[in-house]
């Protein structure tokens, strides 16, 4: 055989990606969720794929199969500590610097795990895992969800520069538009990418009233869903405020923990509370509502930088949703196309909207196979590959 003939039997290498997390698996947080769902679009693009992860303390081994990974996920614990200490990648305040350093230690220490496997890349959320993967020659992704500040955002600024720090994915445009104007990332490692959706699961397959039979959910009452933390700034106590004003229709909260509700000052009759359902579950109680409602209040943060999972599973889900209209939501939706959008932070404005939806057939089927059409757009898969080209195209300019 000769050079020509073996250099056409020769394959490309294939890449190897580290995820690393530097937090607990299992996990029901959003960003647990969306952990796997990039390991899972990862493989199938067609790389390697490790996942390091602090395995958690009431379910070390059951990472796999509690949350659905394939066997072409490589899962590779990471230790909870290296001192004793509490871990806190956020250094605000003084008393903060021990957990901090504990938390750059950690990451150091992660970093050299990560680089045993030679991957051709480490994606990561933390800055600290980003300095340390980079400082050790391993080309690094790193993906921001919120603008730092203060001491913080000076570190940022030093680790975003560096060579090997070869991208930086912004989950929203204005949040990307915010790190170059504070000049903290450089416009070519910039990278818009929202958060994403497996369209195939949350694929509309029954009609609200028979997805709700099979909850157990009787009757043909309107029900109006919102799915999600009672965390302050997702708006659980709007949604609730807006379910008295519409007593003629069913109000169902997906997620929130008790101590949520109980904090809660108004519970009318017609909403009731489903704790925590598994997130393989979600997508039936999705398809059980005739309106799905995003209730999220304006802050800074939410304005310019949310980009919640649930958005982009609601539109997967061909329901109509009535949102809260916010810049950073408007990069995803346009009123009266594939969302309904009310003004933040009023029950009252929330309940029109819902109530002007409900009452609008035509509307409603309008707004959610827009709202699925768009959805196709935002799929993890082509979140990874984006992610992969950025990877390439850095490397290239090397």
């Amino acid at each position: 055989m000769n050079r020509s003939e073996d250099n056409t039997k020769t394959s490309t290498p294939r890449q190897r990606v580290g995820v690393v997390r530097a937090g607990w698996l299992p996990t029901q947080q959003a960003n647990g969720v969306q952990t796997i769902e990039m390991c899972r679009a990862f493989a199938r693009i067609g790389l390697d794929v490790d996942l390091y992860y602090i395995p958690a303390r009431n379910t070390p081994n059951e990472v796999r199969s509690r949350l659905g990974l394939e066997d072409t996920v490589d899962l590779v614990p990471l230790p909870r500590a290296v001192l004793p200490l509490r871990k806190r990648f956020v250094l605000r305040h003084a008393v903060d610097v021990p957990t901090f350093v504990h938390a750059w230690a950690w990451a150091g220490f992660a970093a050299r795990i990560a680089r045993r496997n030679s991957p051709s890349f480490c994606f990561v959320r933390e800055p600290a895992l980003a300095y340390w993967t980079s400082r050790l020659n391993v080309p690094t992704i790193l993906e921001v969800h919120t603008l730092p500040v203060g001491i913080m955002a000076r570190i940022f600024r030093a680790v975003a520069a560096r060579r090997n720090v070869v991208g930086i994915v912004a989950v929203t445009g204005l949040l990307a538009a915010d790190l170059e104007d504070a000049h903290l990332a450089r416009p070519d490692k910039l990278c818009v990418l929202h958060d994403g959706v497996d369209c195939e699961a949350f694929a509309p397959v029954l009609a609200p009233v028979a997805a709700r039979a099979q909850l157990g959910l009787t009757g043909t009452t309107p029900l109006v869903v919102y799915a999600g933390s009672g965390y302050s700034d997702k708006g659980l106590d709007v949604f609730a405020d807006a379910a008295r004003c519409l007593p003629q229709y069913r109000f169902a909260a997906i997620g929130p923990t008790a101590a949520h509700v109980n904090a809660l000052r108004a519970r009318p009759g017609n909403l009731v509370f489903i704790p925590h359902v598994p997130h393989r579950d979600i997508p039936q109680y999705l398809a059980a509502a005739d309106v799905l409602v995003l209730p999220t209040r304006r802050d800074r943060h939410t304005a310019r930088y949310a980009s919640p999972m649930k958005l982009f599973e609601y539109m997967a889900t061909g329901r109509p949703i009535v949102a809260t209209n916010l810049p950073s939501f408007r990069e995803v939706l346009t009123h009266g196309a594939n969302a309904w959008l009310v003004d933040p932070d009023s029950p009252s404005a929330l309940a029109a909207g819902v109530r002007e939806v409900v009452d609008d057939e035509e509307l409603r089927a309008t707004l959610g196979s827009n709202a699925r059409r768009d959805a196709q757009h935002y799929g993890w898969e082509a979140r990874a590959a984006r992610i992969a080209d950025l990877v390439a195209r850095q490397s290239d300019r090397k």
